[in-house]
């Protein structure tokens, strides 16, 4: 009921009341003492109204006060819909979000938003919210292959989404990798790595050498892959491939896999040098060394560094010593699953 219709109402029942009381009781004035004060004589009809008049002002503060009541909440409702919509956007843009909800439902809500990693689903558009529509289009485009304008969220240089946006600037202009190394302090290893190999399909060595702390396998891998198609560019020198090699850290069959590799772009007396020089550092490359010696069938020496090690060491290297002493013509590739 409204606060309109209440008064209409309320209005038209002491009208009614008044004139039944003067009209059909009685039309006696009465003057009344209450408490010591008199008050002025005035027919009893108007006597018999005071209390619903003053039962209908308590009536309207007691209304007013549950309608201040129920808008404040609505307000709150109104305030943290709004806040679960911001946090909701920064999620997606993966920043910090740290809002206080004032109500119980969207309190719950809040805390799962502040305490989940959130994803935009690709090809997706938002009604009703232009700026996390915004970020979904983002996203969608991002997923594409193509870089995107981010200034408008603000986000910090390190931000997953803007080196994500920094990789496809990669793909489509190589050349950004060095300049993504030159501010390494900003980025992830992950990120830095995966730029140095982009950098070491166009570099020359001595420009690799100078960020050799972000090699992998697949910058190896990029750079034998010039140097076989003798890309002056590269300015090979094995020195310098050997200083990046020494950089290097992969574990299971890394050395394996390097090994492999550079058989094609070194002379035998390089390979060995740089995989003694590398099993000697660290264990992990006794396997390479491994392989070259066998690839060089340098049997002798193989027998002669598995020696070293427990009869439980290295089985499958140990597997093709047997095999080759009875004269079976097993790739040693097959028998490493290569």
């Amino acid at each position: 009921m409204t606060l309109k219709f209440y008064t209409l109402l309320t209005l038209l029942f002491i009208v009614v009341l008044g004139n039944f009381v003067y009209f059909f009781v009685t039309q006696e004035s009465v003057e009344l003492v209450l408490w010591g004060v008199h008050y002025p004589a005035y027919p009893v009809a108007v006597w018999v109204l005071v209390p619903f008049a003053f039962y209908y002002v308590i009536h309207i503060l007691v209304m007013s006060v549950g309608s201040i009541q129920n808008y404040l909440r609505q307000k709150n409702y109104e305030r943290d819909f709004e806040r679960v919509q911001e946090a909701f956007y920064l999620a997606y843009l993966q920043k910090e979000r740290d809002f206080e909800f004032k109500t119980p439902r969207y309190k719950l809500l809040g805390e799962l938003i502040e305490k989940s990693t959130l994803t935009p689903k690709s090809g997706q558009t938002i009604e009703g919210n232009t700026k996390i529509d915004a970020v979904f289009q983002a996203f969608s485009a991002l997923e594409s292959g193509q870089v995107v304008e981010l200034k408008r969220f603000g986000l910090p240089k390190g931000s997953p989404i803007v080196v994500k946006n920094l990789s496809n600037a990669m793909n489509k202009e190589p050349k950004k990798a060095e300049e993504i190394l030159g501010n390494a302090s900003l980025y992830n290893r992950s990120f830095l790595e995966e730029a140095f190999a982009k950098m070491a399909t166009y570099a020359s060595l001595p420009a690799l050498l100078r960020y050799k702390n972000y090699v992998t396998l697949k910058a190896i891998e990029n750079i034998v892959a010039r140097v076989n198609k003798e890309d002056a560019k590269i300015a090979y020198q094995f020195a310098h491939l050997f200083e990046l090699v020494k950089s290097l850290n992969v574990e299971g069959n890394g050395y394996v896999k390097l090994a492999g590799m550079l058989k094609t772009v070194c002379v035998p007396e390089e390979r060995l040098h740089l995989f003694k020089t590398l099993s000697d550092a660290k264990e992990a490359a006794v396997e390479g060394m491994l392989y070259t010696y066998f690839d060089l069938v340098m049997i002798e020496q193989a027998k002669e560094l598995l020696d070293n090690y427990g009869p439980n060491d290295y089985p499958l290297y140990r597997a093709y010593v047997v095999l080759k002493k009875h004269n079976h013509t097993c790739k040693l590739d097959n028998l490493l699953g290569r």
